[in-house]
């Protein structure tokens, strides 16, 4: 058990180390869990940690996804201590206000103003991947998760779907918004986005936009920072101790 332990603490502060580091290329080698048929999550790597995978998730329903390609990326944490919140090199990160409506009209309200900002409509869509796990591939729930971040993040206003299901998910990130630790969470959020939307800079969001007409897709996740890693180390050293503690003497 004592070296199970140690293992365990050895693999957690060595990933908390690895993760820490920053990455340019971003290597999807499969669609593993289908959403809304075009969207869903994805197996990925950074630059050429192949054995380190981990998911990414679609949140551009213009742009495909390359099922086994490789993205040169910038990645991008949301952070409102920074100038750009932490997303200047997103597709929406430049721009505080979007002018697009982005639910059905009517159903939550007759604008978007309710969805906030790129650094909300991010962390919304970051909070919604996270729902994926409960549910099976393409069931109604799956479909409305993925059809409510793309409605949340899609240039030119689209409403993807009017049923029960997207609405309540856009609503459950409306909720998530407004709750405590909705700050918190933004910084285990990342954004992966291809070099050649950030280094554009016409910036006039609508349906000419050519940050969104750019053909590469972009990808978020949700990755706990090496600092909670680290802490969840501590914790199970906590535990080794206690545990030796208890031992019978011989």
């Amino acid at each position: 058990m004592q070296k199970a332990i140690s293992t365990a603490i050895g693999g957690l502060l060595w990933l908390a180390l690895s993760t820490a580091g920053f990455a340019t290329t971003l290597t999807i080698t499969s669609y593993n869990y289908s959403a809304d048929s075009d969207g869903g999550g994805f197996q990925a790597y950074l630059n050429s940690n192949s054995t380190d995978l981990f998911e990414v998730y679609c949140v551009d329903y213009l742009n495909d996804a390359d099922q086994s390609g490789a993205y040169t990326i910038n990645i991008d944490t949301p952070n409102l201590s920074a100038p750009d919140d932490g997303l200047g090199d997103t597709r929406y990160g430049t721009t505080t206000t979007f002018s697009w409506n982005s639910i059905v009209a009517g159903a939550l309200s007759s604008s978007g103003d309710e969805f906030g900002d790129a650094y909300d409509r991010y962390v919304m869509a970051g909070w919604l991947t996270t729902q994926y796990d409960s549910f099976a591939q393409n069931s109604t729930d799956a479909d409305g998760i993925q059809s409510a971040i793309w409605t949340l993040l899609d240039v030119n206003g689209a409403n993807f779907s009017s049923d029960g299901d997207t609405l309540y998910w856009l609503q459950q990130a409306i909720n998530f918004m407004n709750s405590p630790g909705f700050n918190s969470f933004a910084s285990d959020v990342e954004v992966y986005t291809d070099t050649t939307i950030s280094g554009d800079t016409n910036l006039n969001y609508g349906t000419a936009d050519n940050r969104y007409q750019t053909g590469y897709q972009e990808f978020i996740s949700v990755i706990p920072e090496p600092a909670d890693l680290v802490l969840v180390g501590c914790g199970l050293l906590f535990i080794g101790a206690l545990r030796r503690g208890r031992r019978p003497k011989i």
